[in-house]
Parts: C-alpha cells; sequence; structure tokens
C-alpha cells in the first residue's frame, strides 16, 4: 500500500506539473504509396448524418508529414445526400491565392487560401467548416480567414457522409490523398458538441467516438503516437564487402559505401538507388568508416590506419583513393566535420587488444592528415563511443564507450559514462558530466543527435557484454546529469568488430534513422554486410506498451491508471516467477519421415505476404505483408508459441489441461475455460488475417496447422534442413545461418516451458554444422565463416575453434589463427574458471 501511494502521488505531480501529453493524431498514406495502401477515414461507415436543421460546425486540426514529394491530393470529402461532394483539397498548380481550395460540385472554388510552410509542417492548423441549412450558406474559416459559399440548396432534411483522406464512397471514391496528419475532430451544433473523435489510437482500424459512440473506420492507419516511440523498420539488404555508411541530414539521403556500388536510400520516399562504381572495385578494409560533409556537399571514406580519406564523385562515380593490404587498429572510431578548418577529425578506436584516445585530423584542401595533441582534461582511452557535432561543427560532444585507463584491454576494462566536449578552435577537451550506469552495463551506437536549441542529445545504447542485444535510445542533457529511455528497442546482434550501429536524423523530414550492420566474417574481406534500417518520428515519447484511452483532451487520468497497470503487472509476474515448474514435454509423437531437402533462398528482403518468424524476435504478418505482432497481447502471445510449437514437434498439439497448468494454474476448472476460450477465439481472429493458418481441436488437442504454400514459417525451414543432416550441402548452411542470423530462437522471451525447445535448436545447428565440416573440410574460406556461425550459439564450441584456426593456417594467416585460439582461451577460462588444456600447436595438427 506504501508502495501503491508513492506511484499515485508520483502521477499526480507529473499530472499537476504540466507534463505534455504524447503526440498523437492520425496521419495519411499518400500518393507516394500504391493506391490500395492509402489511408482513408470514414467518419460514417454505417449511416450518414443528419442533423435536422440550424447551424452545424465541423471542426479539426491538421497539419502536413514534411518529407514527401507530392502533396496533392484530398483532405476532407463531405457527400450531401449521396448526391453532391464538397471537398478541401490541396492542388499542386501554383495558384497565386493559394494551393488550398474548397468546392462544392462542380462549381468553381469558393475558399482558396495558403499556409506558410512553418504553419503547413510544425504547427496544428485548426479549420472551422460551417454548414447552415436556415441560411442555405457554407462558411469555411482558417485562421482569420472566412470564405462563404451560397446557393448550395442546403436544407433541414439533410444527410452528409464524411470521409478524409481516400474516400470509399461510390460514385465519389478517390484515391488522391494529402500527406497530412488531423486530430480533435469535433462536430458542434450552437453551443452543444455533438460528436468529438481525438484520433489518440495506437493501433487497429477504429476511430473512437467519445460522446455517442459514432466510431469511425480507419483503413491503413497511421496512428502518430505510436509513431513516436515505435521504431518502425524500413528495409533490409545486403550489400558486398565491409559496408559502411553516412548521412545527408540536409537531402535525407543515407549513403551505404560497399565493395562493387553506392547504395543511396531516399528517408523520406522510402526509395533506394545503386550506383556501380566507374573507378571499379573498391576493396573496402573492415573496420572502414564513411561520413558526409555537409558543408562541401562530399561523401568520404575514411581508414585512419593507412591516412586514407578517399572521395567518391557522385557525378563521375569515381573514388580517387584506394587502399593496400594491410593491418587494422582502429576500430569503431567516431568522426565529424568541421567548417571551421575544413578538416575531418577522427577519434579513439581499438585494435589489436589496445583502446585509442588518439585525434587525428585530415586536412581536406591540402590532402594532409596530422596527429592532434588535444589539451583539456585527458580522454581515457576507447571505443564503442558515441560523437556528435554542433551545426557549425566547432564543437563535438563525446560520450561513453568502453576502455581503461592504461588503453590495454588485459588491465581493467570497463564501461565508461562521460560526456565530454571538445573545441575546435582551441583543440581542447572539457569533461561535462557523467551518465548513472546500469545494472548491466552500456555502450554507444556510433553518432549523437545534438539538439542545440533544447541544450541536449539522443544516442542509442545497448548492452555490450551480450550478442543478443537491443538498441535503446536515450535523451540526455548536455549541461546536467541524467537521462530518459525513449521509444521502443531495436535487435542488435552486437558481435564486437562484426557489428556496428549509428543513428542519425533528418530536420526537413522530423525522423530518425537508425542504421545496423553485421557483417558475416572476422577476415580482412568480408563477402556481405547485412543492413537494416529503422525510422522514429521526433519528437520520440517513452515507449508506452499500453495506454489507457483519453475521454477528452483535458482528461490526463491516464497517468494514474498507467502507474496501477504496472503495479498490478508487476504483482503478477513476481507471482508468476516465483510458481514452481511443474511443465514436463510430452513425449514426441513419430513424424514421417521428411521430404529430401530443397535449399531454400532465406532473404532479407522486405516481407510481402503472410509469414512467421521464430527466430530472433518473434514476428507475424497478415497476406498483405503488414506486421500483426503488436496485435498480439502477452498471454496471446504464450498462447499461440505454446500451441504452435508443440503441433510443429510433435505434429500433435496440445492439451486443454496442459494449457491450464502452464498459464491458468491459478484458476479453478470454471475460470480457467472462460479464459481460454476468450484467449483462443482472439488468436483465431489474428491467425485468419495470414490466410493459411488454422487453429483447432480435431484430435482432442490444440493444433495449428500451417498452408505452407501460403505462409511463410522459418521453424520449418530451419527443421527441413537439420532433419536432413546427411543431405546438406553448402547451399543448405548458407540458407540456415541466414535463418539462425535473426538470433536464437524466441530471443525476446523466456518462458519456463520454451527452454528444451531452445537448447534442442542450439544442438540441431551446431552437429548440423559440424557434420558438414568433417564430411566437406576443402575450403578454408568457408570453413572460418562455417566456425564463426557455431560461436554464434556456443562461444567456446572446441570443435569449431580448431577448425578455425585449422583454416586460417591453412590461408596462411598464422597470426590471426593465434588470436583466434587466444580469445578462446580467454574465454574458456572466464566461462570455466581453468585454463583450456590443449596448446596451439596440438590445435593446428589435429
Amino acid at each position: 500500500m506504501r508502495f501503491l501511494c508513492i506511484i499515485t502521488l508520483g502521477s499526480v505531480a507529473l499530472t499537476s506539473s504540466g507534463q505534455a501529453v504524447p503526440s498523437f493524431g492520425l496521419g495519411f498514406y499518400n500518393n507516394e504509396t500504391v493506391q490500395d495502401r492509402r489511408t482513408s477515414l470514414d467518419l460514417t461507415p454505417e449511416a450518414a448524418f443528419a442533423f435536422h436543421g440550424g447551424s452545424v460546425d465541423l471542426s479539426f486540426d491538421f497539419s502536413f508529414l514534411p518529407g514527401h514529394t507530392n502533396f496533392f491530393g484530398y483532405i476532407l470529402r463531405l457527400i450531401k445526400n449521396n448526391t453532391q461532394n464538397i471537398d478541401l483539397l490541396y492542388d499542386k498548380v501554383n495558384l497565386a491565392v493559394g494551393h488550398f481550395r474548397m468546392v462544392a460540385g462542380d462549381n468553381p472554388p469558393f475558399a482558396t487560401f495558403t499556409l506558410d510552410s512553418g504553419h503547413l509542417f510544425n504547427t496544428w492548423n485548426t479549420l472551422h467548416l460551417t454548414i447552415d441549412a436556415g441560411q442555405d450558406r457554407l462558411t469555411l474559416r482558417m485562421g482569420k480567414e472566412v470564405f462563404v459559399q451560397n446557393g448550395l440548396h442546403l436544407s433541414s432534411k439533410d444527410s452528409f457522409r464524411i470521409c478524409f483522406g481516400a474516400c470509399p464512397v461510390p460514385p465519389f471514391k478517390t484515391t488522391d490523398v494529402a500527406p497530412m496528419k488531423i486530430r480533435d475532430i469535433r462536430i458542434t451544433k450552437g453551443r452543444d458538441l455533438l460528436y468529438y473523435w481525438p484520433l489518440n489510437e495506437e493501433k487497429g482500424a477504429t476511430a473512437v467516438e467519445t460522446l455517442a459512440g459514432k466510431n469511425g473506420l480507419v483503413v491503413n492507419p497511421l496512428w502518430l503516437r505510436s509513431t513516436h516511440y515505435e521504431w518502425k523498420p524500413l528495409d533490409s539488404l545486403v550489400i558486398d564487402g565491409a559496408a559502411s555508411c553516412a548521412f545527408d541530414s540536409r537531402d535525407g539521403v543515407l549513403y551505404l559505401v560497399g565493395r562493387d556500388s553506392l547504395t543511396l536510400y531516399n528517408l523520406s520516399s522510402g526509395t533506394r538507388q545503386a550506383l556501380p562504381y566507374a573507378s571499379g572495385r573498391q576493396d573496402l578494409h573492415v573496420g572502414n568508416q564513411s561520413v558526409f560533409d555537409a558543408f562541401n556537399r562530399k561523401l568520404y571514406n575514411i581508414f585512419p590506419d593507412q591516412q586514407i580519406a578517399a572521395a567518391f564523385d557522385l557525378t563521375s562515380l569515381r573514388w580517387d583513393a584506394k587502399y593496400k593490404p594491410g593491418d587494422i587498429n582502429f576500430w569503431h572510431v567516431n568522426k565529424f566535420c568541421s567548417v571551421l578548418d575544413s578538416s575531418i577529425y577522427v577519434l579513439n578506436g581499438y585494435g589489436h587488444m589496445r583502446y585509442r584516445n588518439s585525434v587525428f585530423r585530415y586536412h581536406i584542401p591540402t590532402h594532409s592528415w596530422e596527429s592532434v595533441i588535444p589539451g583539456g582534461d585527458s580522454v581515457v582511452p576507447r571505443y564503442l563511443a558515441a560523437a556528435g557535432a554542433t551545426d557549425r561543427a566547432d564543437t563535438l560532444y563525446l560520450i561513453g564507450g568502453y576502455g581503461s585507463a592504461s588503453g590495454q584491454q588485459i588491465l581493467s576494462p570497463h564501461n565508461l559514462y562521460d560526456l565530454m566536449r571538445f573545441d575546435v578552435r582551441t583543440r581542447t577537451f572539457k569533461r561535462l558530466h557523467e551518465l548513472s550506469p546500469s545494472a548491466d552495463g552500456f555502450a554507444f551506437a556510433n553518432s549523437l543527435v545534438i539538439d542545440q536549441k533544447n541544450r541536449c542529445f539522443y544516442g542509442l545504447t545497448f548492452n555490450n557484454g551480450k550478442y543478443y542485444t537491443s538498441l535503446q535510445m536515450i535523451k540526455a542533457s548536455l549541461d546536467a546529469p541524467g537521462d530518459q529511455a525513449v521509444g521502443d528497442q531495436i535487435p542488435y546482434p552486437f558481435h564486437d568488430i562484426e557489428s556496428f550501429a549509428d543513428l542519425y536524423y533528418s530536420p526537413s523530414a522530423n525522423r530518425f534513422l537508425a542504421v545496423v550492420l553485421f557483417t558475416d566474417s572476422t577476415t580482412t574481406r568480408p563477402l556481405h554486410t547485412w543492413v537494416h534500417l529503422y525510422s522514429l518520428d521526433g519528437p520520440p515519447e517513452p515507449y508506452i506498451a499500453e495506454t489507457a484511452p483519453v475521454a477528452s483532451p483535458h482528461n490526463h487520468n491516464w497517468y494514474i491508471w498507467t502507474a496501477l497497470i504496472v503495479l498490478v503487472t508487476g504483482a503478477a509476474f513476481y507471482r508468476y516467477r516465483r510458481r514452481p515448474a511443474r511443465l514436463q514435454l510430452e513425449a514426441p509423437v513419430p513424424r514421417p519421415a521428411p521430404a529430401p531437402f530443397t535449399p531454400v533462398l532465406v532473404t532479407t528482403a522486405p516481407v510481402t505476404g503472410a509469414a512467421i518468424f521464430l527466430f530472433g524476435e518473434m514476428q507475424v504478418f497478415d497476406r498483405e505483408g503488414n506486421d500483426l505482432t503488436r496485435q498480439f497481447s502477452p498471454l496471446v502471445k504464450q498462447l499461440f508459441l505454446l500451441i504452435l510449437l508443440y503441433s510443429l514437434k510433435n505434429n500433435r498439439g496440445v492439451s486443454s489441461e496442459k494449457l491450464n497448468e502452464i498459464l491458468w494454474f491459478d484458476k479453478d476448472e470454471k475460470s480457467a475455460r472462460n479464459n481460454r476460450s476468450v484467449n483462443i477465439a482472439k488468436l483465431k481472429a489474428l491467425l485468419d488475417k495470414t490466410g493459411g493458418c488454422n487453429l483447432g481441436k480435431e484430435t482432442g488437442y490444440w493444433k495449428i496447422d500451417i498452408d505452407v504454400q501460403m505462409v511463410r514459417i522459418d521453424y520449418l525451414e530451419y527443421l527441413a534442413i537439420v532433419q536432413n543432416r546427411e543431405a546438406v550441402d553448402k547451399g543448405a548452411i548458407e540458407a540456415l545461418a541466414t535463418i539462425t542470423h535473426r538470433g536464437s530462437l524466441l530471443s525476446d522471451v523466456e518462458y519456463p516451458w520454451l527452454d528444451p525447445f531452445k537448447s534442442d535448436v542450439s544442438n540441431h545447428v551446431i552437429d548440423t554444422y559440424l557434420h558438414f565440416a568433417r564430411h566437406n573440410p576443402a575450403d578454408p574460406e568457408f570453413m572460418i565463416r562455417l566456425a564463426d556461425y557455431i560461436f554464434y550459439f556456443d562461444a567456446v564450441n572446441e570443435d569449431a575453434m580448431i577448425i578455425k584456426c585449422r583454416a586460417l593456417a591453412q590461408l596462411g594467416k598464422h597470426s590471426l589463427a593465434r588470436n583466434t585460439y587466444a580469445a578462446f582461451q580467454k574465454e574458456y577460462k572466464h566461462l570455466y574458471g581453468q585454463d583450456f588444456e590443449r596448446d596451439f600447436h596440438s590445435v593446428l595438427q589435429q
């Protein structure tokens, strides 16, 4: 009770202090998407509104979404008596009186106005449309401007359909949609508020009307509240070679530098373009980084080991420099361009068991490098730090990382949390303050986004002590300690030098861009780099798992309800963790012999149809490729996984008794049955959207039957490979590696009943890799990659270490072989508390 009082009072304090309600509203997918994906809001899906005379006012707030190129389209369409349309639209014709037009039927526009870019994109604008049947008059008010249309033959018997964006009402259907956002739709009659749609939902196809229950229907919604805390996956692709990235914040273009071509990704339009190099192949070293000089509009690829900054000409598609074979001493450096002295600065890094605090300066006009000896406060040698420069790049902020005072990896390395400021004019560092560490510790993605106006910064943090980790954005002050987590988490496979993450911001689109890179090998010439892109609308908000509905724009009691929900959920979770683990796996039913394995080409292309992914974080997509995952509540999610995994493992399913024992162990038989029925119905409704999953109980066991022609499921692809171990070839091994690169089985959840499934997957994957290695040892390059695949599941697998060391030795890379052996020794001693008994030479001779 004491804890409850503290939380409740804290919630009231937040409310009374005027904390801002998270951004909300409905965004519209516009003409830049295909017709079937554009947004429509129909306030009258069941019947038209009849107002029975008098003066009725329709008002709403609207703004445009920045970063688009095509703004033409409908904002509002009223349909009178199903015979006449009244439209508010934005016309791309360059009219002197403005782009916004209000048109009644085929009449000339009776209202035309314009909004400057500041109002159009950065503020909410309230528009009023008054229908006065008594005066036969239509009045539009926009700010201080008033427009009137007479002679429309308005009557007290008129009825109106009301649609925003795409209009689904025949014969007045439209698909031209402006890239807008709206909220707070009100219909008033005199002083009486008849209907109110706040548009503060986070998901779903219903626009809740809070006064009379006249809910609207939304097609293809873009709920703005979720876009401020929910990272949106944008694209996944594979780049040849050891790729690196840079960002042009002015134009919102991401540059992905590969071995044979440059890939451009436009954040606003979501399009990408590959530009093959006219200068020939660029053999990029691992550890290379790219930077975009926003002042001179130039792209550079930098490699401090060889003191090279290769410039790329976007017109001729040529690099002006190439790398030579060589060693790598500077992984995960930080970098920025400064207009003050026309230079690129490169800081920190790691290589050969040493952390660096070096500062290099590349002077662009003279193409010369120098080592800078900074003054002021000393910087602890580190890598995995984040850095961000001010708009003029006269000041750099550097935070966190992992390192040690001596610079040696062997001597007390630890996470760092200090914020440093580097002054370009004086070339001095100043220590400002320090963030509080978390229990597990954290490092940073490469860049910070600096908000000078609000004296704060944004960065991505992650637990660098785990492979299956996540990126979490934080917001922190430039002037005082303290930080706040904002947004949800992004999956991040962190394998030290093979992984790289970065954060950018586009002011024109008001969106953050997160980039995750993962190379497929620790060799000096990786074959591929996996790239995953995510975006988040600004300003970012703290992640909200479940939000109580807001009844009116002045009701802030949801803070209190959220606190109470957190308390109750915590108690339930505590009780769940305390209960005994009583589950025993049922004996598997013999399965028919699997068909001969055909290698499956698993790609990272965007999902276009129904799919279920169980490796990494669970994801479910409907038949149109829409992500359903967030529609699974925690209970429905566990119910789904229970039935699905038992269905796939033993081809039988799971009994009702077993479901009760696991999910409703604290309820009597009647309550458990009722809860089971309700959640089974919810699960069926979700699975129906895939078009190929059937949940039933024909044999007395709950079972999910999957039509593999309709629904792709990575777990079945995994089973097809590991159950045909004798027939596995190189293509099958690549396919298996692609599946597991998402992560281990259901890495985002921990259930006691799930542990045997996870253990089986790890054992089968490792056994399949080792079986292939014993029978196909001829290709040393592939053996190195295969050993790394095993290490993802077992960091101290002796067989994998032997395979990798021997393969490296065959290629003449003896120092890399010895480094692999030394790293294994260290990890083995850390895990088992004793030395690994075999020496390096005996490993090579086996």
